[in-house]
């Protein structure tokens, strides 16, 4: 079995969302409205929470869209989708759960910048920098130096629970 290392409990968690949360409202505070593109998986789950804190923070004063982004066949390595939304002008935030390699996030881009929004930025709850593609996340909770052969995962299967692990 391999070593396993608590990296984030629940509470931190919590705390890296609001923090995350107060970074993305900032950055947007004069933008009517943020569009939230979760990439479907775990992705949805911080995109989620991140969406409840931030409207919490703005107070309705920029409005909060939460959008999901799927892998399509045949090939779902390189192919996504974003579901009949229109994002043209709007101020676009793709989020992920952990930020491995970049490609991922670089796919999901793709569909994004072709609907030619105003800004997009990108945030992860933990983001491995090992990685292979170019994509330095703007909005980051935890961020760890890691080797090929180590795991960053985000385990949100009890959600009262939830954690992240270094393996």
């Amino acid at each position: 079995m391999p070593d396993i290392t608590l990296l984030l409990t629940h509470k931190q968690i919590l705390q890296k969302i609001n923090r995350m949360a107060w970074q993305v409202h900032e950055a947007h505070v004069k933008a009517p409205k943020i569009v939230l593109i979760g990439i479907v998986g775990k992705g949805t789950i911080v995109c989620d929470l991140l969406a409840e804190k931030l409207r919490e923070i703005t107070d309705k004063e920029i409005a909060v869209d939460v959008i999901k982004i799927d892998k399509v066949a045949p090939d779902p390595d390189h192919l996504w989708l974003v579901h009949d939304t229109d994002l043209k002008g709007q101020h676009v935030v793709l989020v992920d759960d952990v930020l491995n390699s970049g490609r991922t996030m670089i796919y999901a881009a793709i569909p994004i910048l072709q609907r030619t929004p105003k800004s997009l930025f990108t945030c992860v709850l933990a983001n491995r920098d090992y990685k292979s593609f170019p994509v330095n996340p703007n909005f980051v909770g935890i961020s760890l130096s890691t080797t090929r052969q180590e795991h960053i995962t985000f385990d949100p299967s009890e959600p009262d629970n939830m954690k992240v692990f270094l393996s």
